[in-house]
C-alpha cells in the first residue's frame, strides 16, 4: 500500500509483527501491524487468533461510536494493503497509528518520560479504560507497550490507550491466555522470561486450576482485570521499573496465583512527583493490585487518587474549558475534568 515498511521492530501478539513505516502522503512515521500471509491458513492457531483480533478490533470500534481522545483504534480508514516484511515474506498490514512510539520506548530511555508525562499517561489510560467499560467492553491488554505517544498533540490525546485486539464484551467467556487457547498451556509448558503482558490473579488461578484438573467455572472478561493491569502500569511509569516483565515465567504465575500480596519493585517516586502525589498514586496502585478482585478501586476512586497530582490552576482551567464556573468541587467535577463518565 502507501506505507513502505522500514524494519521489523518486534513480534506482536496474535501472530502479527509490529513495524514502523512511512506515510507517503504526509511523510510521517506510522506503525503497522502485519500478519504474515501464511499465518492465515485454516487450522493454525496463529491464523485464527490473528483474524479474531482484527474482528474484535472492528467490533469494538463500531460499538464505541465515538473516538475518545484517550483511545486510538488500530484499523485506520486507509484500510489494508500488502507489503513485504523486509525478509522476503509477504504480509497483510493495517495502519496501526500515526504515533511517535509507545510508553515502552520512553521508559527505556533515561529521562524521556517526565513526571508530568507520567501523570498524563496515568490520566489518559484511566479515562480510556472508563470509556470502554461505560460502553460495555473490557480492554484486557493494558500495558505500557499499548499506550501510544503523540508528541504533537496538545492536552488530551497526547497519550492514548491502543491495541484493542484482545478486547471483549464485559462478561464474555475468555477462551485463551496471552493470545493462545487454554489447551496450549499444559502443565509442562516451557515458559521463559515473562513478557510485558499483565495477566490478572484471576487468570493465573484459572490456569492453575486447569493444571490440577479441577472443575472450574468459565473465566469472564471483567472490569476488575483491567483495573489490575492499570495498577501495574501506574507503578511502572512512576517507578521506571518493570513489575512482571523479565522475571522467570513460572515465578510470575505462582506470584499472581498466591494469596499473598504481589511482589513489586522498590520505588522512590516522591522526589520526582512530590510527596502527596507519590503517596496517593502508590496507595492507588497497591489497592488496584489486590488479589481480591472485588476490592479493587474503580474509575471514580482512581480519579480521586490523582487529585494531589494536579495543580489547582490546571483543574480550574479545565473546568472552565468545559463550561464550568471554576468553583465546582467533588467527584462530579473531577469526572468532568477527564471528559467522560464514571464507567463503573
Amino acid at each position: 500500500g502507501g506505507h513502505p515498511l522500514v524494519q521489523v521492530v518486534e513480534g506482536g501478539g496474535l501472530g502479527k509483527m509490529v513495524t514502523p513505516g512511512v506515510d507517503r502522503l504526509t511523510g510521517q512515521q506510522v506503525f503497522l501491524k502485519c500478519r504474515p500471509t501464511n499465518a492465515g491458513g485454516q487450522g493454525t492457531v496463529a491464523g485464527a487468533r490473528a483474524w479474531r483480533g482484527e474482528e474484535a478490533e472492528r467490533a469494538v470500534a463500531g460499538s464505541l461510536h465515538i473516538l475518545s481522545p484517550h483511545i486510538t483504534l488500530n484499523v485506520a480508514a486507509s484500510g489494508v494493503g500488502s507489503a513485504g516484511t523486509g525478509k522476503g515474506a509477504p504480509a497483510t498490514c493495517s495502519v496501526y497509528a500515526r504515533a511517535q512510539g509507545s510508553v515502552s520506548e520512553l521508559l527505556a530511555a533515561p529521562g524521556a518520560l517526565s513526571p508530568q508525562d507520567a501523570i498524563a499517561v496515568i490520566r489518559a489510560v484511566r479515562a480510556g479504560i472508563a470509556t470502554m467499560h461505560e460502553k460495555g467492553f473490557a480492554h484486557r491488554d493494558i500495558k505500557h507497550r499499548n499506550v501510544l505517544f503523540f508528541p504533537e498533540a496538545q492536552g488530551e490525546g497526547r497519550f492514548r490507550l491502543a491495541d484493542l485486539d484482545a478486547a471483549a464484551v464485559l462478561g464474555e467467556e475468555i477462551t485463551e491466555f496471552m493470545g493462545m487457547p487454554w489447551e496450549v498451556w499444559v502443565p509442562n509448558v516451557q515458559i521463559g522470561p515473562w513478557p510485558t503482558a499483565v495477566p490478572s490473579p484471576e487468570h493465573a488461578r484459572h490456569l492453575h486450576s486447569r493444571w490440577s484438573l479441577a472443575a472450574v467455572p468459565p473465566l469472564l472478561a471483567s472490569r476488575e482485570a483491567d483495573w489490575f493491569q492499570f495498577g501495574v502500569l501506574i507503578l511502572e511509569v512512576i517507578c521506571y521499573r518493570p513489575v512482571l516483565a523479565g522475571r522467570p515465567g513460572r515465578e510470575v504465575l505462582a506470584d499472581l496465583a498466591a494469596q499473598g500480596p504481589l511482589r513489586v519493585p522498590e520505588c522512590s517516586a516522591a522526589s520526582r512527583l512530590g510527596e502527596a502525589c507519590a503517596v496517593s498514586l502508590q496507595a492507588l496502585a497497591g489497592a488496584l493490585l489486590s488479589k481480591n478482585a472485588s476490592a479493587r478501586p474503580g474509575a471514580l476512586d482512581s480519579l480521586a487518587a490523582l487529585r494531589p497530582c494536579l495543580p489547582a490552576p490546571s483543574r480550574l482551567h479545565e473546568h472552565a474549558d468545559r463550561g464550568g464556573d471554576g468553583r465546582a468541587a467533588g467527584r462530579a467535577a473531577e469526572v468532568a475534568e477527564d471528559g467522560e463518565g464514571a464507567g463503573e
